[in-house]
């Protein structure tokens, strides 16, 4: 995975978004970002055995990936996949309007500044017996209607999410003609208690779908998610029985997505599941890859099954969506009399927020967060922000949990630095002691020095040129940050967020006045924390942050820890040496 220009020793090949397009270089070839120009990448050949020094591979994602519709994400409104929470799997059915105030009042005072944007109601405010989707909302658990919480969302300065399953309506109140028919003459009805709606009909589109996207635009909406449903099969099932048999799945899918845009506008966040033969391409934001997960490490494999098959795509075609992270280690009021009754531990809880975080995939937190334990809602604080991670992997490993990945390595190159962070990940049921090569697994440079710092234990685990050895407890992931080792005093790393990148943005190594500058983002009220390496030879002269006095420690590992309570405005910070 990259967050920024990066390179690997092992990557030998370019792949172009836009053009869908590979350039795969000789296996021997040497590719390194220019340091004046790391947009820039210097091209190695050596003239040895090989028969194909280059190979055009086009239509990458089509011919070789199977995605015969291949679209190119466009994230010129969304250059990041949503952080947010979808209330669900807190709730199901059970919601009210005063849990969504509660939340958004939530995200707003604690979250919000950690990078908490989205909060969506995810079904639970109409009636199963008729579903309207933009009227006839329940009046005892959603008093006030879909305007008056969408504009209470945003006066929280978050985005207001809403689903429905609006290809789909209530066969009471629609009209008989509008509606899609079996070969009896029976309505295809849709698992959520709607008739299936026939799109090929123009009185449909004019009637029906373009007056319920006024409706939930005029509502104040702007994150739509539309569950299919059973639409996709019984589109399929019944597409003879379309009124017009010459338009297929994918021309009625891409049909009405494309007034959907057009009403909606480009900024508005859509996500969409599942796919009618790739109509939501270039259309949607996010897209479901899965099936719900839930509480417990067997529900929440539907969760990482994602992050496994699925990370190729995302902020390629589309965001990919693994459903909402899960992470309760007890039940909500809506858990109680539901069958399961199982709940993440801490360890396999940070697996899940950590392989997320560092796999860029959308983020949509499943918790009731007022009574998420505080360990726990910890765990989403140091995850959040999604950054702008792309796959450097671009295949699918499989639904197959023996296909999971045990590395997952994000590559960054930013202001922060060039390093890469390291989530290893054991997923079988007793502790096991794990070796990773820095220079085979992790394709480094052999014959240099490399710090490894754990960041769940914020603490450095030590210098290594070859092999590095983590005792990983069952379920659980270490995530360990891994950087060049510098003749100079360094930073490895914060407590802010995972990838170490987030909360910095100076950072600058004075040599003649043996100075370490930097400027921080913090978050208002919380314990910000600096880790910085000092080589033999240096000595802690000062440290000096801006606006409120720093405490710091030099630990006997030689790393110094320095410690201030988070601003507002962003944080200038410096620590001077002697040697």
């Amino acid at each position: 995975l990259a967050l920024g220009p990066v390179d690997s020793r092992n990557v030998h090949a370019l792949f172009d978004k836009q053009s869908n397009t590979v350039i795969k270089f000789a296996q021997n070839s040497r590719l390194a970002r220019r340091e004046d120009n790391p947009a820039n990448m210097d091209v190695s050949i050596p003239l040895q055995k090989e028969t194909i020094l280059i190979n055009l591979i086009p239509e990458y994602y089509t011919d070789v990936l199977g995605m015969p519709r291949y679209v190119p994400y466009d994230d010129t409104y969304h250059d990041t996949a949503p952080t947010g929470w979808n209330h669900w799997l807190a709730f199901f059915r059970q919601v009210t309007e005063q849990d969504i105030v509660d939340h958004a009042d939530f995200i707003s005072e604690n979250l919000k500044k950690y990078g908490m944007l989205h909060c969506q109601l995810d079904d639970g405010y109409d009636h199963t017996s008729h579903r309207h989707w933009y009227k006839d909302w329940d009046p005892v658990t959603f008093p006030h209607g879909p305007r008056w919480l969408a504009s209470y969302i945003k006066s929280k300065g978050l985005i207001p999410g809403l689903w429905t399953v609006p290809y789909s309506y209530c066969i009471e109140h629609g009209k008989p003609e509008w509606f899609l028919r079996d070969k009896d003459g029976n309505i295809a009805m849709d698992y959520q208690g709607g008739g299936e709606l026939d799109f090929t009909k123009p009185e449909v589109i004019n009637d029906y779908w373009r007056p319920l996207l006024d409706s939930l635009k005029s509502q104040g909406w702007e994150y739509h998610k539309f569950d299919m449903g059973s639409t996709v099969k019984m589109w399929h099932l019944h597409h003879d029985q379309f009124n017009d048999p010459t338009q297929s799945s994918y021309d009625v899918s891409r049909a009405t997505l494309k007034i959907f845009r057009e009403i909606m506008g480009p900024e508005v966040w859509h996500t969409n599941h599942p796919d009618a033969w790739g109509g939501r391409m270039g259309v949607v934001d996010v897209a479901g890859c899965g099936r719900d997960p839930g509480t417990g490490w067997r529900r929440m494999n539907n969760f990482l099954e994602v992050i496994s098959n699925n990370t190729y795509q995302n902020h390629i075609i589309w965001y990919s969506d693994p459903d909402c992270i899960v992470l309760r280690g007890k039940p909500t009021r809506a858990d109680r009399g539901r069958r399961g009754g199982e709940y993440l531990t801490l360890e396999e809880a940070r697996t899940c927020a950590s392989l997320l975080s560092l796999a860029g995939l959308q983020f949509l937190s499943g918790d009731d967060l007022l009574n998420l334990e505080e360990e726990r809602l910890d765990l989403i604080k140091k995850t959040i922000p999604i950054l702008p991670i792309f796959p450097m992997d671009l295949f699918g490993r499989g639904r197959d949990p023996q296909n999971y990945q045990e590395i997952m390595d994000l590559k960054v190159n930013a202001v922060s630095g060039v390093y890469d962070v390291v989530a290893a990940t054991n997923w079988k049921n007793m502790a096991e002691k794990r070796t990773i090569s820095i220079t085979e697994e992790l394709v480094l440079a052999p014959d240099q020095d490399y710090l490894v710092f754990d960041y769940w234990q914020e603490k450095l685990i030590g210098k290594f040129s070859g092999d590095f050895a983590l005792t990983i407890p069952p379920h659980g992931t270490r995530v360990v940050t891994v950087r060049k080792l510098s003749e100079q005093p360094q930073l490895i790393a914060t407590n802010r967020h995972i990838t170490g990148a987030f909360s910095i943005k100076k950072l600058v190594w004075d040599e003649d006045k043996s100075a370490l500058y930097g400027t921080s983002a913090t978050v208002p009220g919380a314990l910000y924390k600096l880790f910085i390496h000092v080589p033999k030879g240096y000595s802690v002269k000062n440290v000096s942050v801006s606006e409120v006095k720093p405490e710091y420690t030099l630990n006997a590992d030689g790393v110094l820890e320095v410690r201030f309570m988070g601003q507002t405005r962003p944080i200038e910070w410096n620590v001077t040496f002697t040697q």
